[in-house]
């Protein structure tokens, strides 16, 4: 065997050897990344499925709902709510700057369960022409009727919130209820510690910083 192609030949054969082994390198070590993701979202639990959230997002596309926001807004949520409900009209507030920086989009889906006029105030909210307007004022009066005070709701009017309380039947036990879907699209319903506001005014900042945390979670999907 010559010389020189002798030594070609080891030449080849180690810079074979050293490709081949850098590509193992480089896919074991693009798998390790791949796996060291996985165990790092499922972690943060954002893999696992909420059953419960899952039941409720699918029930949210039998509802009437009232739009609040830009629709390609950045975060996106649903709450269900009742007109008379004291935290409902806290949140409410505390998420309008978030809506009006468009940085929130809110689903409001109506129930009319706590108080004898809510189902009225429901249907008022449901109907009106300026629904978030409607909102606004309900929430702060317990009168029957605020908007319009000889309001008397038809059938039609009725079967809107009556379609709500069908689709959300045994699903709710209490109001609100926060639901929005995480970086991967998994449903998730919002616990009470994640939204705790409190009123008045020595309260913003801490209101602030609680809301922006959650909204980290929330993805710009419905």
């Amino acid at each position: 065997m010559d010389k020189n192609f002798k030594y070609r030949l080891i030449f080849l054969v180690i810079f074979v050897c050293i490709v081949i082994g850098y590509a193992f390198y480089d896919t074991s070590s693009e798998y390790k990344s791949i796996i060291s993701r996985q165990l790092e979202l499922q972690n943060r639990g954002l893999l696992d499925n909420d059953l419960e959230a899952e039941a409720l997002r699918k029930a949210f596309d039998q509802t009437n709902y009232i739009q609040q926001g830009l629709l390609e807004s950045p975060h996106k949520i649903y709450i269900i709510f009742d007109p008379n409900c004291g935290f409902c009209s806290i949140l409410f507030d505390s998420l309008e700057p978030y809506v009006n920086a468009k940085k929130l989009s809110i689903r409001w889906v109506p129930l009319g369960i706590l108080h004898e006029t809510s189902i009225i105030k429901s249907l008022e909210i449901l109907t009106a022409e300026e629904q978030i307007e409607a909102l606004k004022q309900s929430k702060n009066n317990k009168a029957r009727s605020l908007l319009y005070r000889q309001y008397v709701p038809t059938e039609k009017d009725i079967e809107l919130l009556k379609q709500n309380h069908a689709a959300l039947d045994g699903l709710v036990k209490h109001v609100p209820i926060v639901l929005y879907k995480n970086e991967l699209g998994r449903a998730r319903i919002a616990g009470g510690s994640e939204l705790y506001m409190r009123q008045g005014a020595e309260f913003e900042h801490s209101n602030s910083e609680t809301l922006n945390k959650f909204l980290n979670k929330v993805s710009d999907k419905w």
